[in-house]
């Protein structure tokens, strides 16, 4: 079983719970009501934050029902380890956690930012889209969340980076970012050779920093790649997956260092941090557990 059968199968377990008629009837993996997809429901301004970012997350696709429908949404995840402590007032636990920070006073959801490209017929420049990011007092805090995407057998791996990104006009938006602009002319022209991320959405990080970088300026500003760790056993595709994730990672870091305050750190970990405030909230933590984390289950 590789890691995106252990996710997912982890995700249908949790999922017994809910009757034949709370499943959607186009696919089994997904509620036909989205909001019981999220812990204690999900509250309006992380509903219109969600709905205002381009991923169509919360739309049906046609007869496919909405992406966060699904047990295993990556999205859902990040909210539901994330909402709760905004609800509650006490963001600055979650953020002293995750970036060692503990005055964030905002977290918004899908947060957009310009890439400071355009081209190719747009008449908008192209954004990233944040899954979260925390702000306070001179902090600009990034979150890019992964569940089971790194294992899927479906990762896009030709045109990660549309040309314009390369034109002349576009010369000064990697004027602070040389390495990054190295490692993109890489992994999309493969020159000086060719370099493939098998479980990394480098490219998509190497946009992120180019929208942050637009936004606050160079290194003015903190990446966090928050990725799940599946426990698998030695010697298994699982276990290779995951440290191929790791080792790219570990690359990634190291290619860009100096230029992006880039950091990783797992599901697990930040989860394992937080477990000093389970007392005052069980509920909250009862449901991480069963549904995410069931090796700390008490």
């Amino acid at each position: 079983m590789n890691a995106e059968q252990i996710i997912k199968r982890r995700c249908n377990e949790w999922a017994e719970q809910f009757s034949k008629e709370d499943i959607d009837p186009e696919n089994d993996s997904y509620l036909r009501d989205l909001r019981k997809n999220f812990f204690q429901g999900l509250e309006q301004e992380t509903e219109n934050q969600i709905d205002d970012g381009d991923g169509g997350e919360l739309k049906r696709r046609g007869s496919k029902p909405p992406k966060s429908a699904a047990f295993h949404s990556s999205t859902v995840l990040v909210v539901n380890l994330m909402q709760y402590w905004r609800k509650i007032g006490q963001l600055g636990a979650l953020s002293e956690v995750l970036f060692g920070e503990g005055a964030c006073t905002q977290l918004t959801f899908e947060s957009k930012h310009p890439t400071g490209v355009r081209g190719e017929g747009r008449k908008k420049e192209s954004k990233a889209n944040l899954d979260a990011e925390f702000l306070g007092a001179g902090l600009h805090l990034a979150v890019e969340g992964k569940f089971s995407e790194p294992f899927s057998s479906k990762r896009k791996k030709t045109d990660l980076f549309r040309p314009v990104y390369f034109d002349k006009c576009h010369e000064q938006i990697w004027d602070k970012l040389s390495k990054c602009r190295e490692l993109a002319w890489q992994i999309e022209k493969g020159e000086p050779e060719p370099l493939y991320f098998e479980r990394l959405d480098a490219a998509q990080l190497l946009k992120h920093s180019l929208a942050l970088t637009q936004k606050y300026g160079a290194k003015k500003f903190r990446l966090l790649l928050l990725w799940y760790k599946v426990s698998a056993p030695a010697g298994s595709k699982a276990e290779a997956q995951v440290s191929k994730l790791e080792e790219e990672i570990g690359f990634f870091r190291n290619h860009i260092a100096g230029e992006v305050n880039f950091e990783s750190k797992t599901y697990q970990k930040v989860f394992d941090e937080l477990r000093e405030h389970r007392s005052a909230h069980p509920s909250y933590f009862d449901y991480m557990e069963t549904r995410y984390f069931p090796e700390f289950k008490q």
